[in-house]
């Protein structure tokens, strides 16, 4: 697991324990017990420094709360036990990945690409056989992934590097048809196992009043299309202060990619 991941696993976690501990504020007080015996159960609550106190079937409705609140508590035990656990990992653990280091030399990913090509050659001619690029503005392409590869902007070349680490077959700005108009998806995906073409919209500038209204039109002509967000359609996004990361490719990647 990544050093970012595992942050924002522990902000998860954390999360929840504040938001079980807002309903346990709305909860009646004490400590609930269960006692069986037989094909019996008995219900009782304790309040701290006095002896439990029984509680008849008749009020099921507090048993309920309190017994609701109990889980919430004995849940935050276990919550707080994996935050602990990845404070462990966050203090050993570097917050850099050397290998993610690797992979920005320049000719490092060109010189192991061979070992990340699609294992079905039928896959390997799909990827590199001809297609329609986008024409509008190929010297805008500045960021070069690998030979014959160059991309626009290096959140792109981080989502090309991510795809070809995990033998997933991709176009970059190949076209596609909707009805009278053409467009280019930033990527075509083929999945690896079932031959499912996806498409894959980075959005960059969101901070961007324009490009944000130009885009939210553009996923409804794909909706149109029947190219649906989490179902053939992956979407990342970035605005100022909020960078593409790695560990955003890797969650979007297996969400759809399984």
């Amino acid at each position: 697991m990544s050093y970012e991941w595992m942050l924002q696993e522990r902000q998860r976690l954390i999360n929840k324990i504040q938001q079980n501990k807002k309903i346990i504020g709305t909860l009646p007080d004490g400590t609930f017990y269960l006692i069986e015996s037989g094909k019996w159960q008995k219900w009782y609550w304790k309040e701290a420094g006095k002896a439990p106190k029984y509680i008849p079937k008749k009020n099921r409705l507090y048993a309920s709360e309190i017994a609701y609140k109990h889980f919430l508590e004995v849940q935050n035990e276990d919550l707080q036990q994996e935050v602990d656990a990845i404070d462990a990992y966050l203090e050993k653990f570097p917050k850099y990945s050397k290998s993610q280091a690797l992979l920005e030399k320049n000719g490092y990913l060109d010189l192991i690409s061979k070992f990340f090509q699609p294992s079905e050659p039928a896959l390997q001619e799909w990827a590199q056989g001809p297609f329609t690029q986008n024409p509008y503005r190929p010297e805008g392409k500045v960021h070069h992934v690998l030979p014959g590869l160059a991309v626009r902007s290096k959140s792109e070349a981080l989502i090309a590097t991510q795809l070809l680490l995990r033998k997933i077959p991709f176009r970059y700005e190949c076209a596609l048809q909707i009805g009278n108009k053409i467009y280019y998806p930033d990527f075509t995906i083929c999945h690896p196992k079932t031959g499912e073409i996806f498409y894959w919209e980075h959005l960059g500038l969101l901070d961007d009043v324009g490009y944000a209204q130009h885009a939210a039109q553009k996923l409804q002509q794909y909706a149109q299309a029947q190219i649906y967000l989490n179902r053939n359609l992956i979407l990342t996004s970035e605005g100022s202060g909020h960078p593409l990361t790695v560990q955003d490719i890797e969650k979007s990647i297996m969400y759809i990619i399984q």
